[in-house]
């Protein structure tokens, strides 16, 4: 996150926590890049993808260690929506990052996009780094 220009503080380490929570791959899965290791519980994935049952027209699924929205055309709204590449989301952590930034907004307002911050929920993993993964279980509807 650091890399993406994130500035070490309260809102990196809330970022941090939702972040956590977001790519969190409660069932036993095998990251591609340790093919060698057995199957683990709860590993984190940078190319996680959710919200696969809302996509629509405009929207595509969350994709990413943040788990952000896609859109169809992100060419069609604000700064914060030209993020939102499903491809670069997918493809490149620090993209997503970066992206993750812009979105919150430069002080962080809106934070509360994430329910798991609105839940507070993120405050149990708030600050505590994770390894990031490739593999997710889903990663391969980033498209659908």
């Amino acid at each position: 996150m650091l890399e993406a220009g994130w500035v070490p503080g309260e809102l990196f380490d809330d970022m941090l926590g939702v972040s956590w929570f977001e790519c969190i791959d409660p069932e036993p899965s095998r990251c591609t890049c340790h093919p060698d290791l057995p199957p683990r519980v709860g590993l984190h994935y940078y190319d996680a993808v959710g919200d696969v049952a809302v996509v629509d027209d405009e929207w595509g699924p969350s994709v990413s260690q943040f788990q952000i929205r896609t859109l169809r055309d992100p060419t069609s709204g604000n700064e914060a929506d030209r993020w939102r590449v499903a491809e670069k989301l997918h493809n490149d952590p620090l993209y997503a990052a970066r992206a993750a930034r812009v979105i919150v907004g430069p002080n962080g307002e809106l934070r509360r996009l994430w329910t798991v911050y609105r839940t507070g929920a993120y405050r149990e993993r708030r600050g505590q780094d994770f390894q990031l993964h490739a593999g997710h279980r889903r990663a391969h509807l980033w498209n659908i």
